[in-house]
């Protein structure tokens, strides 16, 4: 009775690991390409960091500043650029959104005209790679 007790027990654990790695599989096969590792996304990130990075000491001293970007439509950019500026926190800007002191603007690799316009904000200083930072106006 005992032997086949665990016979039974075996039988059972080895059908629960056969069902637990089948599903694993049917996981990774489904959810494959979402959970590879993409070197073109790290190198992204990576450039990112080193050219919003270089501003780090550059920048206004404020707490909190405001972000635009024309680049991407996501909001995975202010995150990249935030990280490279740490402690200084960013805030997306529009036009529903109280304004900063200062707003760093990300126009990429374009200059031609400005990707930008807010009539209560006024240049403030220019960088490389198409970032400007604005300055509200004072009335």
């Amino acid at each position: 009775m005992a032997r086949s007790t665990s016979r039974l027990s075996l039988g059972v654990l080895c059908l629960i690991v056969l069902f637990s790695l089948y599903s694993n599989l049917r996981i990774i096969n489904k959810e494959g390409d979402r959970l590879r590792f993409h070197p073109q996304q790290r190198l992204e990130e990576e450039t990112e960091d080193q050219r919003v990075g270089k501003l780090r000491g550059l920048l206004p001293q404020a707490n909190v500043m405001g972000y635009f970007s024309d680049q991407r439509p996501d909001k995975y950019d202010i995150y990249l650029a935030e990280y490279a500026l740490c402690p200084l926190i960013l805030v997306r800007t529009s036009k529903t959104v109280a304004k900063r002191p200062f707003v760093l603007v990300d126009c990429g690799q374009s200059t031609e005209g400005a990707c930008f316009s807010d009539a209560d904000y006024a240049l403030f200083e220019t960088f490389d790679h198409g970032l400007k930072v604005y300055r509200l106006k004072q009335k």
